[in-house]
């Protein structure tokens, strides 16, 4: 299960990014909060490690705005898990991967993108 949210208040994240908007990312055995630095980023910059659900919940409910939780699907195969939109490696799906150059999926297509 994936839910993404924007914060009320973003805040500096060192001296010159701030984060606008998170994940919560629950794995079978521990949690992510994905950090994004940028109000349209579709991968985060950072994250951080929970034992579980609740925790990473109960550390950034009170930090989201009015318009609450934005419930995704889990991330399509070979796609970052970060991913708010389907992205990946390009070459991953053929056992190749371009480490550092990426795909994005638009319109059933997938075309580089540039982060």
């Amino acid at each position: 299960m994936r839910q993404w949210a924007f914060l009320k208040k973003p805040y500096y994240t060192n001296k010159t990014q701030m984060v606008y908007k998170i994940m919560v990312h629950e794995m079978k055995k521990y949690a992510l909060v994905y950090l994004y630095c940028e109000k349209d980023a579709v991968m985060s910059s950072y994250d951080h490690w929970y034992p579980d659900l609740e925790s990473a919940l109960e550390d950034w409910d009170d930090e989201i705005d009015s318009e609450g939780w934005h419930e995704i699907g889990d991330p399509l195969p070979d796609c970052q898990d970060d991913g708010i939109v389907p992205v990946r490696v390009k070459g991953r799906s053929e056992n190749n991967p371009q480490w550092g150059n990426f795909e994005i999926l638009k319109d059933g297509v997938w075309t580089d993108y540039k982060i």
